[in-house]
């Protein structure tokens, strides 16, 4: 089983919830981007145009391997180069603020998967499976970025005062998933780790130059791992604290799945940092149940109550934290956000078979579906077709 083999074979489109008008002191933009990052394109339109980065506004971070159709707003006027080497932009209409997540009602997926060998009555069963029972909303690998080394969350290191760790995390250890030029630099960094300047020209961006240089005329230290976090972009920060929180809902889902089902009984997939556990059938009871459950991100603020607050506070201690006032930090900017995240995520999957022309005597299968905000069209794929993974 094979996706993302063409950026075709990804395509992922926002619908909004909001609704545009002929004018305001915000344009409304739908970036359609081919094998980028978002964030990437974004920072280049912005330099393009000569905005600042916090001046586009933006729902979410669509996938590198894709097609994706995203929208961005900016102020009215402020966007003349429309066009880059992997995106273009459409003017759509006006909002009178910025646009932000909570804009964003849903994505729209249609996602090609090649090279299947299995019978069609499997996965058949597996999709009718997931339209009539649903998933386990997990997160995905995905939403791991700054941990898909697989060697640890920068999120945890600082919250536990290591700040070399989360140094080194961050900038020197390399992903089978970076783009060329961040391995290069993270190699150079892991490398030549305390010769700072040996490293600087290969910074591919600017907040990574900014660490190296002041790392560079300061003798190295946990105090000045510290002071150098605290200049490492808030985007990329965020995206840290993120990873680790998701890290953690997955570990709380988990337990609540096999505190309810049998372990013979349930689909387990491995992951980067453990095991998704699905099933294939639930009864109406325990459906009744899973549809009530909402799990919390962590936050040192957080209120921990009823079953899924002491399933939460058994997680956090079994990762070395006596508590979730606990995993306060101590960098500027380095900070969790709480939201809660439905337990169960719903496709209804849409599909067709046909014979794979790349992959000679194998069929693919198109999908298509729709998902909240945050839920993972991969996720739908490793359950349906978890048998080839």
């Amino acid at each position: 089983m094979k996706i993302k083999v063409k950026p075709e074979d990804f395509i992922v489109k926002e619908r909004l919830k909001v609704s545009l008008s002929n004018s305001g002191p915000y344009q409304v933009w739908l970036l359609k981007k081919v094998g980028a990052n978002t964030l990437d394109v974004i920072r280049d339109i912005a330099m393009r145009n000569r905005l600042a980065f916090s001046q586009i506004g933006y729902c979410g971070l669509k996938d590198r391997h894709s097609v994706s159709y995203q929208y961005i707003s900016a102020p009215s006027g402020a966007i003349n180069v429309v066009k880059g080497v992997n995106y273009e932009l459409s003017h759509c209409g006006y909002m009178d603020r910025q646009l932000n997540k909570k804009d964003l009602l849903e994505n729209q997926f249609d996602v090609v998967v090649r090279d299947v060998a299995l019978p069609d009555e499997l996965v058949l069963r597996e999709l009718d499976s997931v339209n009539r029972f649903h998933l386990v909303n997990y997160y995905d690998e995905q939403r791991f970025g700054s941990a898909r080394h697989g060697k640890g969350f920068v999120a945890k290191a600082i919250i536990e005062k290591n700040y070399r760790k989360a140094l080194k995390l961050l900038i020197a250890t390399p992903s089978k998933w970076d783009d060329k030029k961040t391995k290069a630099f993270k190699r150079c960094v892991a490398e030549n780790w305390g010769k700072w300047e040996r490293c600087i020209e290969l910074a591919p961006t600017f907040w990574e130059k900014r660490v190296l240089e002041f790392l560079r005329v300061r003798e190295f230290s946990n105090t000045t791992a510290k002071k150098a976090l605290a200049l490492v972009d808030k985007t990329i920060v965020e995206l840290c604290f993120n990873a680790y929180q998701a890290y953690v809902w997955n570990l709380v889902a988990e337990r609540i799945v096999l505190d309810t089902l049998s372990d013979e009984s349930l689909i387990k997939i491995p992951y980067l940092y453990g095991m998704f556990h699905f099933y294939r059938e639930i009864d109406e009871k325990t459906r009744s149940f899973f549809d009530t459950i909402e799990i919390p991100t962590i936050s040192p603020k957080l209120k921990c109550e009823g079953y899924v607050g002491r399933v939460i506070l058994d997680v956090i201690r079994d990762e070395g934290f006596e508590s979730l006032p606990s995993l306060r930090s101590n960098v500027k900017g380095a900070i969790f956000r709480s939201h809660k995240r439905p337990f169960l995520v719903k496709p209804q999957v849409k599909f067709r078979k046909e014979w794979d022309e790349i992959y000679t005597g194998k069929s693919k299968w198109h999908l298509h579906f729709s998902l909240p905000p945050g839920s993972y069209a991969t996720l739908v794929v490793k359950r349906v077709f978890y048998r080839e993974l």
